[in-house]
C-alpha cells in the first residue's frame, strides 16, 4: 500500500492510507524453436551381368556367326566320305563336317592348311548335293548354288558354294559326285563320288559358352 500525509489547518495531520493491488502482468520471453533435419542416403548397389565366354576346343579357330561362335578345325590325314564324320567326332564329340559361311571363314582356314602342310590338298567338306539334284547334271533347277547344301545344320547361304569352273564343277560327272571338297590352295569347290579319298577334312563345332 501507499500512505499519504495530508495536514490541515488546525495542524492536525491525517494519515491516509490506501492499500494497493498487485497486478501480475505475464512477461512473454522469445522462445526459441529447434528444428531438427535428418537427411536420408540411398545407396543403389548395380550388378553387372559378366559377358558370356565363348570357347573353342584347343587349337581350333573361332568365328563369329552374328548369334553364335563356330569353331573349325583342319584335319590332315586320309579321308573318305564314309569316314569323315567319325574323324571330327574322334577330335570333339559333337564335331561333324563343315563348310563356309563367309569369304572371312575360307580365306583363314586356308591359311590354317598352308601353315600346316606344303602339300598339295583335297580337303572334305560338310557339302552334299540336294535330294532333287542327286543325278542331275547342271539345269534350271540344279546350278551352281542350289545344286549342293550344308550338312553341319549351323551353316547357311550359297555364297561360299565357290566351284572350280575350268573343271565344269559341279558337273556331276557319270552322275555319283554327290559330295563336295574344297581345294585350298585355289579357293575353290569341286564335287566328288564318295569312294574317293581326300588329303583331310574340315570339321566343325559350336563354340560351348561359360
Amino acid at each position: 500500500m501507499f500512505c499519504v500525509i495530508i495536514f490541515f489547518v488546525n495542524y492536525q495531520i491525517v494519515e491516509s492510507c490506501i492499500p494497493t493491488q498487485i497486478l501480475e502482468v505475464p512477461i512473454e520471453f522469445p522462445t526459441t524453436t529447434t528444428s531438427s533435419t535428418t537427411s536420408t542416403t540411398t545407396t543403389t548397389t548395380s550388378t553387372t551381368t559378366p559377358e558370356p565366354i565363348y570357347t573353342c576346343p584347343t587349337d581350333w579357330t573361332k568365328f563369329d556367326r552374328g548369334t553364335y561362335y563356330w569353331c573349325m578345325y583342319i584335319y590332315i590325314g586320309p579321308v573318305q566320305t564314309s569316314n569323315g564324320p567319325a574323324i571330327c567326332q574322334s577330335l570333339d564329340s559333337s564335331a561333324v563336317p563343315t563348310g563356309f559361311q563367309n569369304a572371312n571363314e575360307m580365306s583363314a582356314m586356308a591359311a590354317v592348311v598352308a601353315s600346316r602342310t606344303s602339300d598339295f590338298t583335297f580337303m572334305l567338306l560338310g557339302a552334299s548335293r540336294t535330294a532333287v539334284c542327286v543325278g542331275q547334271i547342271l539345269t534350271a533347277t540344279c546350278t551352281y548354288k542350289t545344286s549342293f547344301y550344308w550338312t553341319d545344320q549351323h551353316t547357311t547361304g550359297t555364297d561360299q558354294f565357290i566351284w572350280d569352273l575350268g573343271n565344269g564343277s559341279p558337273e556331276n560327272t557319270g552322275l555319283i559326285e554327290n559330295w563336295a571338297i574344297w581345294k585350298p590352295v585355289f579357293g575353290m569347290m569341286d564335287d566328288q563320288p564318295a569312294y574317293t579319298w581326300q588329303s583331310g577334312v574340315l570339321c566343325g563345332v559350336e563354340a560351348t559358352v561359360s
